[in-house]
């Protein structure tokens, strides 16, 4: 059987100098495909931000109702908490991070869900108070069901898995809501799962981005 042609024959030596521009050549695209990993880990200082508003929003209809401000304190704080929450986010985005909200699909997946989420909710409580047809269940339903699925994105879009667990919190808080008559509990376990759900996720993402970051 006669041999066929070595394979130096065919394809030409490599040198020193190619392998080195194929090292660089692959650390470009290792690079590229990696722009915006971690992203979510930037978004947790924002769930610390929205989790706080909410949290103390909830918790403002506890005390109230507890007897523990005085007569001329609001009967409640409609959209403030919205408004307070959007304002606080975008001045972080801006001045923290601005270089690294839209490099990537990762980053502007998340962006754009925080975007449109707070806009969900802003227009649903503008809106419903505005036509007087305001609802405390469906608000609060509403709210967590929009951070649900905010959460779900970014545990998809940075494959951070166990975010997963906060984003069915969410699910299951805004279920629950419908069952929950009394206007105390409704809003203690909305503040709860505030807290719970995003901003103690929040911090442990805001640990880890300063941790990477150092």
């Amino acid at each position: 059987m006669p041999d066929g042609p070595s394979l130096d024959s065919i394809f030409p030596p490599i040198s020193p100098e190619d392998l080195r521009f194929m090292d660089e050549d692959l650390a470009r695209i290792q690079e590229i495909t990696g722009r915006g990993e971690g992203h979510a880990m930037v978004g947790g200082v924002f769930l610390i931000c929205w989790g706080c508003v909410m949290a103390v929003n909830a918790f403002y209809y506890n005390v109230l109702a507890a007897g523990w401000l005085p007569h001329w304190a609001p009967q409640g704080l409609g959209i403030i908490p919205i408004l307070v929450g959007v304002i606080i986010s975008v001045v972080i985005a801006r001045l923290r991070f601005r270089d690294r909200l839209f490099i990537s699909w990762r980053s502007r997946s998340i962006s754009f869900a925080w975007m449109f989420g707070m806009a969900a909710i802003f227009t649903f409580m503008f809106g419903s108070r505005l036509s007087g047809e305001a609802s405390p269940v469906s608000a609060v339903a509403f709210t967590a069901i929009i951070f649900s699925m905010i959460t779900a994105v970014m545990a998809s879009a940075d494959r951070r898995r166990w975010l997963l667990w906060p984003a069915g919190g969410w699910m299951a808080c805004g279920f629950v809501t419908f069952f929950l008559r009394d206007g105390n509990w409704r809003a203690a376990v909305f503040g709860i799962c505030s807290l719970v759900f995003m901003s103690i996720p929040g911090l442990i993402l805001a640990h880890r981005d300063r941790h990477k970051t150092e």
